[in-house]
Protein backbone atom coordinates (compact mmCIF):
# COMPACT_ATOMS: atom_id res chain seq x y z
CA UNK A 1 0.00 0.00 0.00
CA UNK A 2 2.88 2.22 1.17
CA UNK A 3 4.93 1.45 -2.07
CA UNK A 4 1.55 2.03 -4.38
CA UNK A 5 0.80 5.66 -2.79
CA UNK A 6 4.61 6.47 -3.27
CA UNK A 7 4.25 5.62 -6.67
CA UNK A 8 1.15 7.79 -7.56
CA UNK A 9 2.99 10.39 -5.29
CA UNK A 10 5.92 10.49 -7.91
CA UNK A 11 4.28 10.84 -11.02
CA UNK A 12 1.76 13.35 -9.78
CA UNK A 13 5.08 15.18 -8.77
CA UNK A 14 5.96 14.67 -12.37
CA UNK A 15 2.83 15.73 -13.99
CA UNK A 16 3.31 19.27 -11.61
CA UNK A 17 7.17 19.50 -12.40
CA UNK A 18 6.04 18.90 -16.22
CA UNK A 19 2.88 21.80 -16.09
CA UNK A 20 5.28 23.89 -14.14
CA UNK A 21 8.11 24.06 -16.95
CA UNK A 22 5.16 24.46 -19.60
CA UNK A 23 3.31 27.31 -18.61
CA UNK A 24 3.77 30.36 -21.54
CA UNK A 25 6.34 33.00 -20.89
CA UNK A 26 5.85 36.65 -21.01
CA UNK A 27 7.24 36.50 -24.31
CA UNK A 28 6.09 33.69 -26.08
CA UNK A 29 4.21 34.63 -29.16
CA UNK A 30 1.15 31.97 -29.59
CA UNK A 31 -1.13 31.46 -26.85
CA UNK A 32 -0.62 28.18 -24.62
CA UNK A 33 3.30 28.13 -26.00
CA UNK A 34 4.99 25.31 -24.20
CA UNK A 35 9.02 24.54 -24.19
CA UNK A 36 8.81 20.96 -25.10
CA UNK A 37 6.61 19.34 -27.31
CA UNK A 38 6.86 15.61 -25.62
CA UNK A 39 6.30 17.46 -22.12
CA UNK A 40 3.24 19.69 -23.48
CA UNK A 41 1.59 16.17 -25.06
CA UNK A 42 2.20 14.40 -21.98
CA UNK A 43 0.12 17.36 -20.06
CA UNK A 44 -2.24 18.09 -23.00
CA UNK A 45 -0.37 21.96 -23.99
CA UNK A 46 0.18 23.05 -27.52
CA UNK A 47 3.70 23.18 -28.54
CA UNK A 48 5.57 26.70 -29.15
CA UNK A 49 7.50 25.30 -31.95
CA UNK A 50 10.41 28.02 -32.47
CA UNK A 51 8.63 30.83 -30.34
CA UNK A 52 11.04 32.93 -27.97
CA UNK A 53 11.32 32.21 -24.40
CA UNK A 54 13.44 33.75 -21.43
CA UNK A 55 15.32 31.04 -19.78
CA UNK A 56 13.66 30.03 -16.85
CA UNK A 57 15.38 29.19 -13.34
CA UNK A 58 14.58 26.41 -11.51
CA UNK A 59 15.65 25.69 -8.17
CA UNK A 60 16.69 22.41 -7.26
CA UNK A 61 16.65 21.75 -3.70
CA UNK A 62 18.34 18.53 -3.94
CA UNK A 63 21.70 16.31 -4.06
CA UNK A 64 23.76 19.03 -6.59
CA UNK A 65 24.61 18.69 -9.52
CA UNK A 66 27.61 17.24 -11.70
CA UNK A 67 27.88 19.46 -14.86
CA UNK A 68 30.50 16.54 -16.63
CA UNK A 69 28.00 14.46 -16.45
CA UNK A 70 25.47 16.35 -18.51
CA UNK A 71 27.58 17.98 -21.05
CA UNK A 72 25.87 21.74 -22.12
CA UNK A 73 23.55 21.87 -19.11
CA UNK A 74 22.47 25.13 -18.22
CA UNK A 75 23.50 25.53 -15.21
CA UNK A 76 23.80 28.61 -13.11
CA UNK A 77 25.68 28.91 -9.27
CA UNK A 78 23.94 27.45 -6.12
CA UNK A 79 25.18 26.81 -2.48
CA UNK A 80 25.65 24.11 -0.40
CA UNK A 81 23.59 23.86 2.98
CA UNK A 82 24.94 20.94 4.06
CA UNK A 83 27.84 21.67 3.78
CA UNK A 84 28.47 25.41 3.74
CA UNK A 85 32.36 25.89 2.60
CA UNK A 86 31.66 23.08 0.17
CA UNK A 87 30.52 23.75 -3.64
CA UNK A 88 27.36 21.85 -5.35
CA UNK A 89 29.12 18.90 -6.94
CA UNK A 90 26.90 15.84 -6.99
CA UNK A 91 28.06 13.35 -4.19
CA UNK A 92 24.94 11.48 -4.49
CA UNK A 93 23.29 11.03 -8.03
CA UNK A 94 20.17 12.30 -7.90
CA UNK A 95 20.16 15.87 -8.28
CA UNK A 96 22.35 15.51 -11.41
CA UNK A 97 19.78 13.04 -12.82
CA UNK A 98 16.52 15.40 -11.99
CA UNK A 99 18.71 18.30 -13.80
CA UNK A 100 18.98 16.15 -17.04
CA UNK A 101 15.31 15.31 -16.85
CA UNK A 102 14.39 19.06 -16.23
CA UNK A 103 16.88 20.91 -18.54
CA UNK A 104 18.41 18.68 -20.67
CA UNK A 105 21.63 19.61 -22.35
CA UNK A 106 22.41 22.55 -24.38
CA UNK A 107 24.34 20.98 -27.22
CA UNK A 108 22.85 18.55 -29.42
CA UNK A 109 25.49 15.96 -29.46
CA UNK A 110 24.93 15.30 -25.77
CA UNK A 111 21.91 13.47 -26.57
CA UNK A 112 19.49 14.69 -23.69
CA UNK A 113 16.36 16.15 -24.02
CA UNK A 114 15.27 17.76 -21.53
CA UNK A 115 11.72 18.35 -20.92
CA UNK A 116 12.38 21.98 -20.26
CA UNK A 117 15.60 22.43 -22.46
CA UNK A 118 15.67 26.40 -21.69
CA UNK A 119 16.02 26.42 -18.06
CA UNK A 120 18.47 26.96 -16.30
CA UNK A 121 19.28 24.98 -12.76
CA UNK A 122 20.02 26.34 -9.53
CA UNK A 123 21.46 23.72 -7.56
CA UNK A 124 21.18 24.29 -4.03
CA UNK A 125 22.38 21.23 -2.04
CA UNK A 126 20.06 19.99 1.03
CA UNK A 127 21.45 16.24 1.23
CA UNK A 128 25.40 15.22 0.81
CA UNK A 129 27.45 12.54 1.57
CA UNK A 130 30.87 12.85 3.75
CA UNK A 131 33.63 11.45 1.79
CA UNK A 132 33.19 8.26 3.33
CA UNK A 133 29.70 7.67 1.64
CA UNK A 134 27.89 8.62 5.02
CA UNK A 135 24.70 10.89 3.73
CA UNK A 136 23.77 13.81 5.49
CA UNK A 137 20.84 16.15 4.64
CA UNK A 138 20.95 19.94 6.02
CA UNK A 139 17.56 19.89 8.23
CA UNK A 140 14.40 21.16 8.16
CA UNK A 141 15.55 25.37 8.68
CA UNK A 142 17.95 24.86 5.93
CA UNK A 143 15.41 23.17 3.64
CA UNK A 144 13.43 26.60 4.44
CA UNK A 145 15.81 28.75 4.20
CA UNK A 146 16.75 27.20 0.49
CA UNK A 147 12.97 27.64 -0.29
CA UNK A 148 13.14 31.27 0.48
CA UNK A 149 16.43 31.95 -1.10
CA UNK A 150 15.27 30.27 -4.63
CA UNK A 151 13.21 32.77 -4.68
CA UNK A 152 14.68 36.27 -3.11
CA UNK A 153 18.75 35.28 -4.00
CA UNK A 154 18.49 33.13 -7.08
CA UNK A 155 15.38 34.37 -8.89
CA UNK A 156 13.49 31.08 -9.53
CA UNK A 157 10.26 30.68 -11.13
CA UNK A 158 9.78 26.90 -10.45
CA UNK A 159 11.35 25.37 -7.01
CA UNK A 160 11.91 21.17 -7.27
CA UNK A 161 12.26 19.94 -3.84
CA UNK A 162 13.85 16.49 -3.52
CA UNK A 163 13.31 16.11 -0.03
CA UNK A 164 10.02 15.72 2.77
CA UNK A 165 9.03 16.17 6.10
CA UNK A 166 7.25 13.39 8.56
CA UNK A 167 5.37 16.43 10.71
CA UNK A 168 4.29 19.39 9.63
CA UNK A 169 6.25 22.69 10.25
CA UNK A 170 5.27 26.00 10.57
CA UNK A 171 8.79 27.48 9.08
CA UNK A 172 8.82 24.88 6.07
CA UNK A 173 5.40 25.95 5.69
CA UNK A 174 6.22 30.07 5.98
CA UNK A 175 8.94 29.29 3.50
CA UNK A 176 6.40 27.80 0.60
CA UNK A 177 3.75 30.58 1.30
CA UNK A 178 6.58 33.09 0.81
CA UNK A 179 7.65 31.65 -2.54
CA UNK A 180 4.37 31.05 -4.09
CA UNK A 181 3.20 34.64 -2.83
CA UNK A 182 6.41 35.92 -5.03
CA UNK A 183 5.19 34.04 -7.63
CA UNK A 184 6.99 30.64 -7.79
CA UNK A 185 5.77 27.17 -8.64
CA UNK A 186 6.65 24.67 -6.27
CA UNK A 187 6.91 21.45 -6.58
CA UNK A 188 7.88 18.64 -4.25
CA UNK A 189 6.88 14.43 -4.61
CA UNK A 190 4.30 12.79 -2.31
CA UNK A 191 6.91 10.06 -1.73
CA UNK A 192 9.29 11.85 -0.09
Amino acid sequence: MRAAAAAVGRRLAVWLLLAALCVPSARASAAGACLNQWACEAIGLEAAGDAPLYPVRVALIDTGVTPAAVPGLPLAPGRNYVFPDGDTEDRIGHGTRLAGIIAGAARAESRVDGVAPGAVIVPLVYQSAHSGGVRQNAGTPALAQAIRDAVDVYGCRVINISAGQRRPDDALRDAVAHAEARGAIVVAAAGN
